[in-house]
């Protein structure tokens, strides 16, 4: 896990070093064991590495890379977790190691496969590999956008890194605010869409994808390939067939996940996702004990799950950690998450995450594992209900759809509706266009049809219950979800990673019949049934579901002396974005943000 930043240029340039210097500092929270800065022979291809050692801790596994004869150097953010297999697959096609690295076998992996290799990898990743002989630097991110790629031009050349603050740290230009962007996340909650950032000069490079920039022609806008995506087929297997194949995968996936040359611990909310990581993980790393990590609420009752937690780590026989954020803490540390994060967020919830991981950073774990991914693979959100039952309508499967609703309601306590609501959700961009623009008053024409165009885009007609699933997993829930995380756990140096979140996995759960994630009146029905085996029964048959919970209303109210009645609103948007953007445009001493980091880390650009 590092941080990764680099600059392509189209004229040979010697005058790079300055600039990778500050970026390595920017990003040096991703990387405090190492780092390093390349030059190529033509003074072309500019690479910087800051390093968080964990598998290989040696020397020789320090980047940038260059391959042995001297074809391939490499930037690398992430972990392969399969790359022990890999790693035999080159060696049987004539490959010599000289590490035990998994950066090494990447370089291995591209020189044996091309571009191909990106889809052999089972882990997370954003990866700069430069061809001398070709010519051409290629960028690649992992499936799920768990690694996060950004990128910017500017006067010809390419930038990329790890983080915005890095690009924004080195050109003035990086550091204009995208008011589309923050128009679209006011009025429409709106978060990593497409290529889009809250900067007008940065883009979000897009995870599934590669693409490869040709040092005689720098400046051209990049064109993606994609080299995975989920299959559309529906698995014909049985029920109790999909349940022992689930099982197989997700053991294999977390034991995958705990390759580690440092210790492994985990998040643990005492939900089933996080519940069934570790208790199948404790499984494999036995003699060892687990090292969870819990959020605590001793006043607020209706939001404590430490009572839940302490059933899995009893079970496990694991080492708890409690963890209370508080709204003290979350009054000292607001401005400083924002600053980590970047970009605006959609919750406090993810304060309570960053309290997680400022926890953890003070014990000698240096790798966590969580449960992201596994609501939206397997319908686990209260929300997916009524999506899945509307589905049964437009099938004509009218007595699931009675025997289904009953329990349902019952379990969950939910009042449903008798119209159809995947026939409206998308909403009616026409329509929209005909009524007066919301942001009319506040946006330039010219951003106003940016911001309709946009919108458009992102109007997708769900017509099916799996359609659905798989956009929150691949477009857009997870990505937000994920640069949370990526966030704040690199903020405090820890590496976080999500087993649910391998190709495979993910691909069998999407090829899954709706009836296998919704059945007999529970949500993630096949995923309970795999895990009963391992975690207490108790936590198995949950149905309430709560996450990374904060009081999020009372705290709001409080610190900023507004009324509002529920979470996730419009108005928490417009007072986080308000802060984030003081923070990009506030005083600086009388310079610009980019002339102020610099000055803080004394580097003089010029």
């Amino acid at each position: 896990m590092c941080g990764i930043a680099g600059i392509i240029t189209q004229k040979p340039s010697i005058t790079r070093c300055a600039q990778l210097e500050l970026m390595n500092k920017v990003q040096h929270h991703r990387g405090p064991d190492g780092e390093g800065i390349w030059t190529g022979e033509k003074k072309q291809v500019h690479f910087a590495h800051v390093r968080l050692a964990i598998i290989d801790l040696s020397n020789d596994a320090a980047q940038p890379m260059v391959s042995k004869d001297k074809r391939y150097s490499l930037i690398f953010n992430g972990e392969i977790y399969n790359y022990k297999e890999l790693r035999k697959e080159c060696q049987s096609r004539g490959s010599y190691f000289f590490s035990n690295s998994d950066t090494e076998v990447i370089i291995e992996c591209f020189r044996h496969w091309g571009e191909a290799a990106f889809a052999k990898f089972v882990g997370m990743w954003a990866l700069a590999i430069y061809d001398e002989i070709n010519q051409c630097v290629y960028l690649s991110r992992d499936p799920f956008a768990i690694k996060p790629l950004y990128y910017g031009y500017h006067q010809g050349d390419f930038y990329f890194s790890s983080e915005p603050k890095a690009l924004r740290a080195v050109r003035d230009e990086f550091n204009e605010i995208d008011e589309v962007s923050v128009r679209l996340f006011i009025e429409q909650g709106s978060l990593e869409r497409k290529d889009w950032t809250f900067y007008k000069n940065i883009k979000r490079f897009p995870h599934g994808h590669f693409a490869k920039v040709q040092l005689k022609n720098t400046s051209k806008a990049l064109e993606f390939s994609k080299y995975w995506q989920p299959s559309a087929t529906v698995q014909r297997l049985s029920y109790s067939s999909a349940v022992e194949k689930l099982k197989f995968l997700l053991e294999d996936s977390i034991r995958l996940h705990l390759r580690s040359d440092v210790p492994v611990g985990s998040c643990l909310s005492g939900g089933i996702d996080s519940s069934s990581i570790v208790c199948i993980g404790s499984q494999h790393l036995k003699p060892s004990r687990f090292n969870t990590f819990t959020t605590h609420y001793p006043n607020h009752g209706d939001i404590n799950e430490s009572q839940w937690a302490e059933m899995v780590n009893q079970h496990v026989n694991a080492i708890p950690h409690y963890i209370e954020p508080t709204f003290d803490s979350f009054c000292n540390d607001f401005e400083r998450l924002i600053t980590i994060q970047d970009e605006p967020f959609g919750s406090t919830s993810i304060f309570a995450q960053y309290t997680v991981f400022k926890k953890i950073a003070e014990t000698n774990v240096k790798v966590v594992l969580d449960g992201q991914g596994a609501d939206e693979a397997f319908a686990g959100y209260v929300g997916f209900i009524e999506i899945y039952l509307d589905s049964l309508l437009k099938q004509g499967n009218h007595f699931n759809y009675l025997k289904e609703a009953f329990m349902l309601r019952k379990n969950y306590a939910l009042n449903l509706p008798t119209k159809s609501i995947l026939t409206n959700f998308a909403k009616n961009i026409t329509q929209r266009k005909a009524t007066k623009n919301p942001t009319a008053e506040i946006l330039t024409s010219q951003q106003a049809d940016e911001y309709l165009t946009r919108l458009e885009a992102l109007a997708v007609n769900y017509d099916n219950f799996d359609g659905y699933l798989q956009n929150m997993l691949c477009e857009s829930n997870i990505p937000q979800l994920l640069r949370y995380e990526d966030r704040n756990s690199m903020a405090f140096s820890i590496e976080s990673r999500v087993p649910f979140l391998e190709p495979r996995l993910i691909e069998f759960a999407l090829s899954l019949p709706g009836n296998f994630k919704i059945r007999n009146g529970l949500t993630k029905s096949v995923l309970r049934d795999a895990i009963k085996s391992f975690v207490p029964r108790k936590i198995a048959n949950r149905v309430d579901k709560l996450g990374f919970p904060t009081p999020e209303i009372e705290w709001m109210n409080k610190a900023f002396n507004c009324q509002v009645d529920t979470a996730c609103s419009k108005e928490w948007r417009e007072i986080v974005t308000k802060h984030w953007r003081s923070l990009v445009e506030g005083s600086h001493g009388g310079c610009s943000l980019s002339q102020a980091i610099r000055k803080k880390h004394d580097v003089d650009l010029c």
